[in-house]
């Protein structure tokens, strides 16, 4: 029975390579902004990662990340409540946010770039990201961890974030997610 799986997944072109999962005690997703032209951050505290990836066949990548919005933090109560707001995320009617990407490529300033589609509040926009990628362990293509590290930088105005009296730019427009994934399979 493997065999004729293995077969299939030759014939049909599908890798055997199982997906990289997310070690969520290791990893962050984080953004940085400006209120007044004074820097402040935050945290999604929870999300997944799934992600093929092999870089000696990078155009062959698959990545798809979920983000619980509601799980953010920037270590101010009041600005955590106000994101929980229609004009912000809008928790209750988008709690997740998700990034879907294929293919790898070439990074300008990163190892890798991959494009792929950013879903915020329902609206969808195509978001490049950049990233390094370190395997860790002799044993890595069966069993083993890898590092992924990048960033990107997202206007929350195109996806409806900060709307209302909001959208004056004392919050800047411009938001820098980094990230700083391990993963295992």
């Amino acid at each position: 029975m493997i065999r004729l799986a293995a077969l299939l997944a030759l014939i049909l072109g599908q890798s055997e390579e199982p997906a990289w999962e997310l070690v969520a005690q290791d990893s962050t997703l984080t953004f940085a902004a400006t209120y007044d032209d004074t820097p402040f951050d935050g945290v999604f505290e929870t999300f997944d990662v799934e992600f093929r990836f092999d870089p000696e066949a990078a155009d062959e990548a698959d990545l798809r990340v979920t983000v619980d919005v509601r799980s953010v933090d920037t270590r101010n109560r009041d600005v955590d409540e106000a994101l929980a707001d229609p004009e912000w995320f809008d928790f209750s009617a988008h709690p997740q946010a998700t990034y879907v990407a294929s293919g790898a490529g070439e990074g300008k300033n990163r190892a890798f770039r991959m494009a792929g589609d950013l879903t915020i509040k329902g609206i969808t926009r195509t978001i490049p990201i950049e990233f390094d990628w370190t395997v860790e362990g002799d044993s890595a293509r069966v069993t083993g961890t890898a590092r992924m590290r990048g960033d990107t930088e997202v206007n929350r105005l195109d996806f409806d974030v900060g709307t209302g009296e909001w959208e004056d730019p004392i919050v800047g427009h411009r938001v820098e997610v980094n990230f700083d994934l391990r993963l295992k399979r």
